[in-house]
């Protein structure tokens, strides 16, 4: 199939993209917030499709390599079919706006008796005080200014009751307590006190990681009004700008809209970082603070003790606020390649304190777990402009979950400079023995957070550990190259990439790569169920691709992936085999020499990156009575991507009816992989060239 020309910017744009469009669109059979609001989010079945035409080439040479076969595949993409899909470049019509969306919240209704209703609500821990009538009413009094006049009596009968609202914002604190960077205190928190478009932004978050379509559309429809809500907050006062509530309000709107699968919303909350940012920065919550947080004695008690730990509450809560931003400014720099927006050398104020003291549910709790863990550790103000200069083991005095992912996105920013440098250094030609010195050095700091994170409590998690093999993962892999070739760019783009690919799959680079996308993978099937969300389904497709990369490069080369030399199986056999214990699941064949990416670390593997021996593969999903595990080899690349389709399922594997969905953007990005799964098996064999791409 000849590209069309006209095309070329949209028809290439999507494996990338991630996004699906009109998914809060609503149309007659949507009345009812959950037996009949339940119309599918639009599918996201049409990709790039690659197939396959023979065709006679003459042989040509690629930069010095052996003359090409005179018969080899072309690969072609389906361009019109991808300009159909939901997955092309956003541009912006008529029909979007932010007043469309509002309009969806007028077929909400308040059926209490529908099953979905129930077990929303009786399935969420209970909080001390419920959401009540009153404070229902003050939210939909905001929602209302915000809709057209013909609208509001349909809002007015839709909108949904207390109890519902109640149910949602408990699941969003069920899912919150479990993250490692939470910000928000949830034993004081009063939620007919506070701010209605707080409110409803934690409203809206606990309505999205359900797995109900209508709600997802519900909480997509109340983050606009948020969005849309709060510059007039800002404008009536300025001094809203240092309120901790509106700037958690809007860091949550943006964190809803950045990670929604939705372009509009996801261009326009890339755009918006910047406001809280400033606001946090020209607030002085990046600095040093001068004032040292409030010491609870032993003799405290009453009433000064209460104000002591109310004043720790809210220095804690801007602390953990402004680290939350940067760890959001981190991730969509690493989500889209763009540099961030808040430098790791400014982060001057000291890492979150302990759990213990976090999670306390009163200020004698609060007391007691400060005096014990004074008598452990001294007090001391470690920030992370200090453990970059110095990286040591991260006392049990600080949150150790949190503080570890401040870290790595830390570590991020340095490695962001290097590769922006690199790609520089690569297009001008020159030298790259110091952008080669330079990646070693990462790579130290990266071993030795590594090592010093191990010595600490809890701190190991799988999101640490999906964030640090993430990194080392881009310290090796050409991943703007890799997404140009899958298709964000343009044909040319595709082209002119894949004799840069080629020559990385040759190298012990790019089985480094792999390894490293093999462990992302591997954390993330130790999410806690339904914890998979966010940023992270962006961080597992990034490592898909990596893998699909090498796996299709390869393929189209003709060569057997980690080819196996016998003089050399028996030696990697014994060696392999003496690591593991007999209560292990067997980790490789030993007739193919097997090498598992995903799990832990043997001498095949050392084998596999230096000499290339052994075949890449992943580990299955099994079950409890299972003693051996047949790995799944990256040759195979529906069977390989399908494990990490299960691995994004991640608790949402009971939907089971057509209500019933993951959140839109793990949605998306199961299709992508399922798209990107059959593009692979269209390359069984022969040379790939760029002129082979058509």
């Amino acid at each position: 199939m000849e590209w069309n020309q006209d095309s070329s910017d949209e028809g290439l744009k999507g494996v990338l993209d991630f996004t699906i469009d009109n998914v809060t669109d609503f149309d007659a059979s949507d009345w009812g917030i959950f037996d009949r609001l339940c119309s599918n989010v639009p599918g996201v079945s049409l990709s790039p499709q690659f197939f396959l035409t023979e065709q006679a080439h003459s042989a040509n040479t690629d930069h010095g390599q052996e003359p090409l076969a005179a018969q080899h595949h072309h690969i072609a993409f389906d361009a019109e079919a991808y300009k159909r899909s939901s997955l092309g470049s956003w541009q912006p019509g008529q029909t979007d706006f932010s007043a469309a969306e509002l309009e969806n919240l007028a077929v909400l209704d308040t059926d209490k008796d529908s099953p979905e209703t129930r077990l929303a609500v009786l399935s969420q821990p209970s909080m001390s005080d419920m959401l009540q009538q009153s404070t229902r009413d003050k939210l939909l009094a905001m929602i209302v200014g915000n809709c057209k006049p013909e609208k509001i009596h349909l809002v007015l009968r839709a909108f949904p009751s207390a109890e519902l609202l109640d149910a949602l914002l408990r699941n969003f604190f069920h899912q919150h307590r479990l993250q490692a960077d939470s910000i928000f205190h949830f034993p004081t928190f009063k939620p007919n006190e506070q701010n209605p478009e707080l409110l409803v932004a934690l409203i809206a978050m606990g309505a999205i990681a359900t797995d109900i379509k209508s709600l997802h559309k519900l909480g997509f429809a109340l983050q606009e009004i948020v969005r849309t809500t709060l510059p007039s907050r800002f404008e009536e006062a300025n001094s809203n700008t240092r309120a901790l509530w509106a700037v958690q309000a809007m860091l949550c709107e943006i964190e809803i809209g950045l990670w929604s699968g939705i372009k509009r919303k996801m261009e326009i909350s890339e755009s918006h970082p910047q406001v809280p940012i400033t606001m946090l920065r020209r607030g002085g919550r990046f600095k040093r603070p001068d004032v040292k947080g409030p010491v609870p004695l032993a003799e405290d008690k009453d009433e000064v003790l209460g104000r002591k730990w109310h004043a720790w509450l809210e220095m804690e809560s801007w602390k953990r606020l402004a680290f939350r931003a940067f760890i959001v400014d981190a991730q969509v720099s690493i989500a889209f390649s763009t540099g961030p927006i808040i430098s790791f050398s400014e982060l001057a104020i000291p890492l979150p304190e302990s759990q213990d003291l976090w999670l306390a549910e009163n200020a004698e709790q609060w007391k007691i777990a400060y005096i014990n863990l004074q008598q452990q550790h001294a007090p001391q103000d470690l920030s992370l402009v200090d453990y970059l200069r110095r990286p040591s083991e991260i006392p049990d005095y600080y949150d150790t979950r949190f503080s570890s992912l401040i870290i790595l996105h830390g570590l991020w920013g340095m490695v962001s400079q290097h590769l922006q440098l690199q790609s520089v250094l690569k297009a001008s030609g020159q030298s790259e023995a110091a952008v080669a010195l330079r990646q070693q050095e990462l790579l130290e700091s990266l071993h030795h957070f590594r090592l010093n994170m191990a010595e600490t409590r809890d701190a190991l998690r799988p999101e640490t550990i999906l964030i640090l093999e993430l990194i080392h993962m881009r310290l090796h892999a050409p991943l703007e190259e890799i997404e140009m070739f899958a298709g964000k760019g343009s044909l040319e783009d595709a082209r002119s990439v894949l004799p840069s690919l080629q020559r990385w799959v040759e190298s012990p680079e790019s089985r480094r790569a792999i390894l490293h996308a093999g462990q992302v993978i591997g954390a993330a099937k130790k999410f806690a169920p339904k914890q998979l969300l966010g940023f992270f389904p962006i961080a597992v497709l990034h490592a898909s691709l990596v893998m699909w990369t090498y796996s299709i490069v390869s393929m189209a080369k003709g060569a057997r992936m980690g080819a196996v030399t016998s003089s050399t199986i028996s030696t990697t056999i014994a060696t392999s085999t003496s690591t593991l214990s007999s209560s292990q699941p067997q980790l490789y064949n030993v007739a193919s020499l097997q090498v598992c990416l995903d799990g832990p670390e043997y001498p095949a593997v050392g084998r596999f990156i230096t000499l290339g021996e052994g075949t890449p593969c992943l580990t299955p999903f099994v079950g409890p009575n299972m003693s051996a595990l047949e790995l799944v080899p990256l040759s195979k690349p529906v069977a390989f991507l399908g494990i990490v389709i299960e691995a994004l399922n991640n608790g949402y594997s009971n939907c089971q009816t057509p209500a019933e969905a993951c959140p839109p953007l793990v949605e998306n990005m199961k299709q992508l992989l399922r798209d990107l799964g059959r593009a692979a098996t269209s390359v069984v064999g022969g040379s790939l060239t760029p002129d082979a791409i058509s």
